[in-house]
């Protein structure tokens, strides 16, 4: 490609998605951002076409050309609808019947095509195609109402999300199953992907869309919520959501957790201790990243005792040294065998993040993937999965609470 130059991927994308719902699809060569030639090449696929896609062009910039090409050639029913991403979406049609003679633009005796102008980035593209083309296509072939994917999955936000009153807004999100620690129930939590209409990679990663209606302006961490299974999608819900402390250690074990599943594998939210503790808690996350004063070679008694309290028995995970200081992750004793969390253990038991440690200054690697439980004085046996059998169920002499380590 010459400078400049965009690699034209919605051609692609829509050919596929024409596809899957049932038609046959031709895809024209790309046209100069010129009226006269833009109307030429609209008008020749309205001659063959039962449908015509006009993809760019559908906004109200200099060179955008859609609207009033479609004008030249027909009717312009809307220009623009209050969504996002998908806003500057053009809906109308091509020709006429002798019965729209006297309506400005249209050709007498011409049959009526639909056309609609696709916004030019690709998530605004996908949600024109999926929100506006879909539906007409299903009347047109008369395959019927939605399908059951189209139902929502109830699943809670790992994280609050805000949304322009305005409009409906159509959010990407990745779901992760988490081990509730008070609970011990598997929920499904949602996780708001990267928003902008030109994230080609995010419609890649995405599991769900989670329409956030008009008059809403968003909902809080942990509101349930009921986002729409995308079509094709794997639907894996094995996304790795941890929160609290990001560091160049932490960094680069997201990367090395990522590296093997690019697609959103892992989702990494900064916050202060007191929220990411409390976001383990109540299950929003599978692991909290926190700092830890370890200056007489065990984890800071006190800190240790509150988690334990607000979390209940917890595994802590060792990512890196810094001084007298241990970066760690606290995971709940009930979710220690989740499939996110072994990952996590894996990675940091790896010679390839002690390799990417020891290239970060300051930082000491030599008890990484280090595990400590921690638990009540006198847990009940079933609530430790990872104490060695030699740890004694009773309450140490001095009422500290009870570890074990490997």
């Amino acid at each position: 490609m010459a400078p400049g130059q965009i690699l034209d991927t919605n051609s692609i994308m829509l050919a596929g998605l024409a596809e899957e719902a049932g038609c046959v699809t031709e895809t024209l060569p790309i046209v100069p951002d010129l009226p006269d030639r833009i109307a030429a090449s609209v008008a020749a696929a309205a001659s063959n076409a039962d449908l015509v896609l006009v993809i760019a062009g559908s906004s109200a910039g200099r060179d955008d050309h859609t609207a009033s090409v479609i004008r030249q050639l027909g009717r312009v029913a809307v220009h623009g609808v209050a969504m996002r991403p998908g806003h500057p979406v053009v809906l109308g049609v091509l020709g006429g019947s002798e019965d729209d003679a006297d309506s400005p633009g249209l050709r007498p005796g011409a049959p009526a095509v639909p056309v609609v102008g696709i916004p030019g980035y690709p998530a605004s593209a996908e949600r024109a195609f999926t929100c506006f083309v879909r539906p007409m296509l299903r009347r047109m072939l008369d395959t019927g109402a939605a399908g059951a994917a189209e139902h929502g999955v109830a699943a809670r936000l790992a994280g609050p999300i805000g949304s322009a009153e305005h409009l409906d807004e159509y959010v990407r999100v990745r779901l992760a199953r988490i081990v509730a620690p008070h609970t011990g129930q598997t929920t499904l939590v949602a996780v708001a992907l990267p928003r902008g209409a030109g994230a080609l990679n995010t419609i890649v990663q995405t599991e769900a869309i989670l329409r956030i209606p008009a008059g809403d302006t968003g909902y809080p961490a942990g509101a349930t919520v009921r986002p729409v299974p995308v079509e094709g999608a794997a639907f894996a819900a094995g996304t790795a959501i941890v929160t609290g402390l990001r560091s160049p250690a932490t960094a680069a074990l997201a990367d090395l957790l990522g590296a093997d599943l690019p697609v959103a594998a892992v989702h990494w939210r900064t916050l202060d201790v007191h929220l990411a503790v409390g976001a383990l808690a109540d299950g929003l996350c599978h692991a909290a990243a926190i700092l830890v004063d370890v200056a007489g070679g065990l984890p800071d008694e006190q800190l240790v005792t509150g988690l334990v309290e607000r979390v209940g028995p917890i595994t802590l995970l060792e990512v890196a040294r810094v001084g007298t200081q241990a970066e760690m992750l606290a995971v709940p004793a009930v979710a220690f065998d989740s499939r996110a969390v072994e990952r996590l253990r894996t990675v940091l038991s790896s010679m390839g993040y002690r390799r990417a440690l020891r290239q970060l200054p300051g930082y000491s690697g030599r008890g990484a993937g280090h595990e400590t439980w921690h638990g009540p004085a006198a847990p009940p046996a079933s609530a430790n999965p990872t104490t060695s059998p030699s740890v004694s169920a009773a309450d140490p002499a001095n009422g500290a609470t009870q570890c074990a380590t490997r």
